[in-house]
């Protein structure tokens, strides 16, 4: 069974909240389809409990474009006509928010796939959900001989949200600048071995997004800083940087081989000592065609070949990006 970690496109019902501060004028405008906005928001269950808010990320506004599908499709379309200063409640059930709750999305891994590591119950464990494309935490149920069993289902599954939402910016994007007849300009623009700060949102090729600098339910709340050249992120998202001014944007795809490496790896048998042949369940550091280093879990061994997993939450998946400058520090 396929799990849903957004709805499908709903009729919403929206209840227009109160106006914190007198409506803004004619030439502020409101939010349409397509604006990239910042908002506050309370998020609640039926019983009153606050299970998400803003004030919980240090007061830092959510910060999307309507209409991209970041976000739950109802909270998206509530923020549209509203002005700055305006709020809007609205009610998600359970149905168009992250599903009902899934008795099968409880699972048992077997210790094969665990390594050397022995979580306790109760813990939140890390996992990679190949069919969404999604991280997730799950809480860990049992331990036992057996293997570990965890609930894969979206901690929010079967719950109706609220949200109180308030616009705070509607962001103007910048005008493009005119490249039909060259002029001398003194833009700066990104160089190997500048220190930067980039906003980003990765997405897989059916789409779903991955991370996001500017969502903080992916746990950022500022913009990527790294130094080009230094090997800090992926190879080629450093080198899509280059060349960039302030508040400009470029996209990059990344195929799997030069991002995160293949899901599988196969290494022939005599790369080993015999004195440590590898066994199933071992854990190894296996070095890829394109240089970077992998944690891999050994799957399988054969009189001539040692099959690997690899066990980034992204290997095998081709990687795009979207990446806009933000400062050169």
């Amino acid at each position: 069974m396929t799990r849903r970690f957004s709805s499908v496109l709903m009729v919403m019902v929206l209840l227009v909240g109160s106006v914190f501060m007198s409506c803004s004028s004619s030439e502020e405008g409101t939010a349409q389809e397509g604006d990239f906005v910042r908002v506050l928001y309370i998020g609640t269950l039926d019983d009153g409990t606050v299970f998400d808010a803003s004030e919980l990320h240090g007061g830092a506004t959510l910060n999307f474009t309507i209409g991209d599908g970041a976000l739950l499709p109802d909270f998206e379309q509530a923020v549209i006509g509203l002005s700055i200063n305006e709020s809007a409640t609205v009610h998600i059930p359970a149905d168009d928010a992250y599903g009902l709750y899934d008795e099968e999305l409880i699972i048992t891994l077997d210790w094969s796939q665990m390594g050397d590591y022995v979580p306790v119950v109760g813990e939140l464990l890390p996992l990679y959900d190949p069919s969404t494309g999604q991280n997730i935490e799950a809480p860990v149920l049992d331990v036992s001989e057996a293997g570990v069993t965890v609930d894969t289902n979206h901690r929010l599954a079967g719950e109706n949200l609220n949200f109180e939402i308030t616009l705070v910016e509607i962001v103007t994007p910048p005008t493009p600048t005119p490249t039909l007849t060259p002029t001398n300009t003194t833009t700066q623009t990104a160089e190997e071995g500048d220190t930067v700060k980039v906003d980003y949102t990765g997405t897989l090729d059916n789409g779903e997004v991955f991370d996001s600098s500017i969502d903080p339910s992916f746990g950022h709340v500022e913009p990527l800083e790294f130094t080009i050249g230094e090997d800090e992120v992926l190879p080629s998202f450093e080198q899509a940087v280059i060349g960039l001014s302030i508040n400009e944007s470029t996209t990059v795809h990344i195929p799997a081989d030069e991002a995160y490496g293949p899901r599988e790896v196969l290494a022939d048998i005599d790369e080993f000592p015999e004195a440590e042949p590898p066994e199933v369940g071992q854990q190894w550091q296996v070095p890829l065609e394109n240089g970077r280093i992998i944690a891999a879990t050994v799957i399988e061994v054969t009189e001539s070949s040692v099959t690997f997993e690899n066990t980034h939450q992204l290997a095998g998946e081709d990687l795009d990006f979207e990446i806009t400058l933000v400062e050169i520090l």
